[in-house]
């Protein structure tokens, strides 16, 4: 089976459990009357259709590798980090995740570094300039996060940072865990161009590659 038939097989397979592990959930929340888990149980349910809108939007094909990081990663971030509450359930889930986010991000810092080249390619002089993108990139989206997880304590009063118990340690851990993430993808960055293929860059290559004649137009009218 094409490598592509296959992660698309898998993301259809994860959104399946996406949705139901959100939907019971949700189901279990209603019933309990409590009134936050389920809004977020609802508010994770929408978020699978939200990135489909968001490609359709931008005018940008899918494809299945990118379709199923971003599948795991939102399953594991929201129905089972905040909805069911893994974050507070077991110790390093937390940490686990933004790890993975690391990981995640940097794939889409560098299907974007290729997606603003005019021949979305990158020669081997260029290796550092592309791993150093995908660095500050990712690290960047990593404090964005964290000011977010900031306002939710702002609007809701649930301390998502720990201010209470940890000081800053645990937003400053966050931090930490997403750079380790990004710099496992910055060695696979700085493989893959010094002739050495993987799974995860190649995910960037091939999104860029289906959406090369748009971001061709693109840039020409640029």
């Amino acid at each position: 089976m094409e490598k592509q038939a296959k992660y698309r097989l898998l993301s259809r397979v994860m959104l399946g459990i996406y949705l139901g592990t959100a939907g019971v959930c949700c189901v279990y929340y209603g019933l309990k009357w409590d009134a936050y888990h389920f809004s977020i149980g609802l508010l994770s349910v929408v978020i699978p259709p939200l990135w489909v809108l968001l490609f359709r939007i931008l005018k940008l094909k899918r494809t299945g590798p990118v379709d199923f990081m971003a599948l795991l990663f939102l399953y594991l971030a929201y129905p089972l980090g905040s909805v069911v509450d893994l974050y507070a359930a077991i110790y390093g889930f937390d940490k686990f995740v933004h790890t993975l986010s690391g990981v995640f991000v940097s794939t889409l810092c560098l299907a974007l570094f290729l997606a603003l080249k005019p021949d979305h390619e990158i020669r081997r002089k260029e290796c550092a300039l592309a791993a150093a993108f995908v660095f500050f990139g990712s690290m960047a989206v990593a404090g964005l996060w964290e000011i977010c997880e900031y306002g939710v304590h702002a609007l809701t009063g649930r301390d998502v940072q720990h201010v209470l118990d940890t000081g800053v340690s645990d937003t400053m851990q966050d931090m930490i865990v997403c750079m380790i993430g990004t710099l496992f993808y910055v060695g696979c960055v700085i493989r893959r161009y010094r002739g050495k293929p993987n799974a995860l860059t190649d995910a960037a290559e091939s999104f860029v590659e289906a959406n090369r004649p748009f971001l061709h137009n693109l840039f020409i009218r640029g």
